[in-house]
């Protein structure tokens, strides 16, 4: 596709946040409409060219990979593609959330980087020039408030796709904690229900601020199932605790035994059908953290129900708390619906876990 010459006139911005050292010079002028769109979502902003070529793949590889873990693919982030003149076209694509410019600064006729240019100055090019490492600046509310912009720059397309795989743990950070707000507002559109959270308190000494649309689905001896069905999904989060025997009941296999012994408790609708983690379809996977100050893993992989044809991916936290392990599982059903939302949901009340004392 033809280039199209970018001629729009910049406003003056505020805030410029740094993702290389790199100082804040935009402003947030109230005037502006509030950004729309959803989480998850990236809008890359490139001549077409790059998109088509070695700099487009490199994004999609990194910023489309997918979710783990998830029983259909689905990618880290929503990537959206708009030329400049795509985005000058339609005056909506200038009012969404977050934004990622890409620019080569040898192709000085690119509208992209007309653009860079014009929104940064020259003195953060010159800058640039002079320390390579400094490819990647964030801004935020050019268009519309609310808004975040990310822009890598490079010299050629070999060195742009370099930078642009460089930053992207950097990136992929910061637009999660700019979604963080619409998580939280989507996982407590209801409030949270004081009576689940004073009644997880009383049975486990923890704090977990449960959202207001969970209703209690079993309470047994040493065992919390929490559950919240709507038209779309079924989501759940059962609690139950193991005595600490060693360090092996906190390995791959040792979680999995635990989650199964969990699951036995969780029935399906055919007789004798309960829980099991599927570690035929696709691995779990695990990852060592610290959970209110104590030792923690974190697995995900997808759960079956062992007669009924239903299943789906699960989260779970495995915590040390003295001599027990406290076993913390959130998973979801939602048949032909995609699941990575959801699970961001669940892992938000999870991440909210707190000991008492």
């Amino acid at each position: 596709m033809n280039k199209t010459k970018y001629t729009g006139i910049l406003g003056i911005f505020l805030a410029l946040t740094v993702l290389a050292g790199c100082k804040d010079t935009f402003a947030n002028l109230q005037s502006k409409p509030s950004a729309l769109g959803v989480m998850n979502e990236i809008v890359v902003i490139c001549d077409d060219a790059m998109w088509e070529g070695s700099v487009g793949d490199s994004l999609m590889y990194y910023y489309a990979s997918p979710y783990p873990i998830m029983p259909s693919p689905e990618p880290l982030f929503d990537v959206r593609h708009f030329s400049t003149g795509q985005l000058l076209a339609e005056p909506l694509r200038k009012e969404l959330r977050t934004y990622l410019i890409l620019a080569d600064l040898l192709d000085k006729d690119s509208p992209t980087t007309i653009m860079l240019r014009e929104d940064l100055g020259e003195e953060i090019i010159r800058k640039f020039n002079e320390n390579p490492n400094q490819f990647s600046t964030a801004g935020k509310d050019k268009w519309a408030r609310g808004q975040v912009l990310v822009y890598i720059m490079g010299n050629g397309p070999e060195d742009l796709a370099r930078n642009l795989i460089h930053a992207f743990p950097r990136v992929s950070k910061r637009v999660r904690a700019h979604d963080n707000k619409q998580l939280q507002a989507q996982t407590y559109m209801n409030g949270s229900s004081t009576e689940l959270t004073n009644l997880v308190a009383k049975e486990f000494g923890i704090k977990m601020k449960v959202p207001g649309d969970f209703k209690l689905a079993v309470n047994g001896k040493n065992f919390l199932w929490l559950r919240k069905d709507n038209r779309e999904i079924t989501a759940s989060i059962v609690i139950k605790s193991f005595p600490y025997k060693d360090k092996s009941q906190m390995e791959l296999e040792g979680l999995i035994e635990m989650r199964d012994r969990i699951g036995l408790l969780i029935e399906g609708s055919s007789i004798g059908s309960v829980m099991r983690t599927n570690v035929v379809s696709l691995p779990v996977y695990t990852y060592p953290k610290e959970v209110a100050g104590r030792y923690a893993i974190e697995s995900r992989g997808i759960w079956e129900m062992t007669e009924d044809f239903l299943g789906g991916p699960f989260i779970n936290f495995a915590v040390i708390d003295g001599d027990r392990i406290l076993v913390i599982d959130a998973f979801v059903y939602a048949p032909g619906k995609d699941k990575r939302d959801y699970i961001q949901q669940l892992e938000l009340i999870l991440s909210s876990l707190e000991f008492q004392g």
